[in-house]
């Protein structure tokens, strides 16, 4: 069975088709882009399928990352995976970015829970805490950067993520801090991690539907609206 991931949450624009029978990587890109994920991401796939020598037919399943991240970003991914499933008679895998950062770090052996923390820029972070087998032991949330040191578990923690130096200069203010391990500092999980997690997911219980955590930065002007001519 082929899987067909994508990732546009946040600066990169990638995409990996998987073989989830032999649990490997058939081919990948990931282009660092920043913006414009809306006007690269049809010629990527293009490009990787012509790579890998297979077409849309030959899909089987499709994955898209679901946020949290880049507002537009997400509804970019979003909307050219429920495109292509619709058309080709597929189901869509929503993939929590935070689940896949913590995926990414327990691939070994370890008895540590990580904390997963992104920039949500407004003085906040998205954070979420799993245990060592990824397990979701909080909820996502959008956090203030000063209420962090009320929400991580008074324990030895792994920290990954955008924001982990920001966690980790708030847990070092403690009374007691507990011991901390930087594991990375990247933006979202590399797009062979979130193939492979896809894999291992149910369709039906992890459905395709944003992540924001929080509404838009970009606000409707009401006040400059124009009225509409009369008919």
């Amino acid at each position: 069975m082929i899987l067909l991931a994508i990732d546009t949450s946040a600066n990169l624009c990638a995409a990996a088709l998987y073989d989830c029978d032999s649990h490997s990587v058939i081919a990948e890109k990931s282009e660092d882009i920043g913006r414009g994920h809306a006007e690269r991401l049809m010629g990527l796939l293009a490009e990787l399928l012509d790579e890998a020598g297979l077409a849309y037919r030959d899909l089987n399943q499709i994955a898209v990352t679901s946020g949290p991240g880049s507002f537009t970003g997400i509804r970019v991914g979003l909307a050219t995976a429920r495109g292509l499933a619709l058309g080709l008679g597929l189901k869509v895998i929503g993939i929590n970015v935070l689940e896949a950062i913590a995926f990414q770090h327990n691939s070994a052996p370890n008895d540590t829970p990580i904390v997963v923390a992104l920039d949500a820029k407004r003085r906040e972070v998205f954070l979420q805490i799993f245990s060592p087998s990824s397990e979701q032991l909080s909820k996502p949330l959008a956090v203030p950067i000063e209420q962090i040191g009320k929400i991580i578990p008074k324990q030895p923690i792994r920290i990954a993520g955008s924001a982990s130096n920001v966690v980790a200069e708030q847990i070092s203010r403690l009374a007691n801090p507990p011991e901390i391990e930087i594991c990375s500092n990247q933006n979202t999980a590399s797009i062979a991690d979130i193939a492979n997690l896809a894999a291992r997911l149910k369709p039906d219980a992890n459905r395709p539907v944003p992540l924001y955590l929080r509404s838009a930065d970009a606000k409707p002007q009401n006040n400059f609206a124009l009225k509409r001519a009369a008919s």
